[in-house]
């Protein structure tokens, strides 16, 4: 035979109204205000560091910038004045040749009209042999050693090597000039 299971009910003897003391309600509200203003300083105490770290990366990564710019000046300005005016001494007239055969693919049956310092007037004349008839070369003292001048019937082509030799120097000095600012930190 199965016995029923029976249960005692506890309900009644939890329920007592409980009744809290004034000295509990008082020491209840100060924890609590009290907690409250430890909260708030602590907030203003995190904020303030967050605001000084945030300076402090923003000074770093200037004096970083400028650390490593002021490091590479030398190599760059080397770069601008030693060697890429031997690339252009050395590569002018070829580059000037692949130009004009660039010019006489895009317009086959146009002649051509090269203005070029008389200094470059036979490397020139070498490096574009293969393009004799296509190709009338002037010379033109008032251009830079290392400039062209391509004309042909509906354009025109500027080269200017030496002008943007002068462009790249000047950008790059533009690079590693430091800004002077000052800034208040309070």
């Amino acid at each position: 035979m199965a016995q029923a299971l029976s249960l005692e009910s506890f309900e009644e003897a939890l329920v007592e109204d409980v009744t809290e003391s004034d000295d509990f309600q008082q020491g209840y509200q100060d924890g609590l205000q009290a907690g409250i203003a430890q909260s708030a300083a602590d907030a203003a105490a995190l904020s303030a560091e967050l605001v000084q770290n945030i300076g402090n990366i923003d000074f770093t990564y200037t004096e970083a910038r400028s650390q490593l710019l002021g490091s590479l000046a030398p190599l760059l300005t080397t770069i601008v004045e030693k060697v890429l005016p031997h690339c252009v001494a050395e590569g002018f007239a070829g580059q000037l040749a692949d130009l004009l055969l660039q010019a006489a693919g895009e317009d086959a049956n146009a002649a051509m009209t090269l203005h070029i310092h008389p200094s470059q007037r036979t490397a020139v004349e070498t490096a574009s042999q293969d393009m004799t008839g296509q190709v009338t070369i002037q010379d033109d003292p008032q251009l830079d050693m290392h400039a062209a001048w391509i004309k042909q019937e509906r354009s025109e082509t500027l080269l200017d090597v030496d002008n943007l030799l002068v462009t790249i120097s000047a950008a790059l000095g533009a690079i590693h000039h430091t800004e002077d600012r000052n800034e208040d930190h309070g």
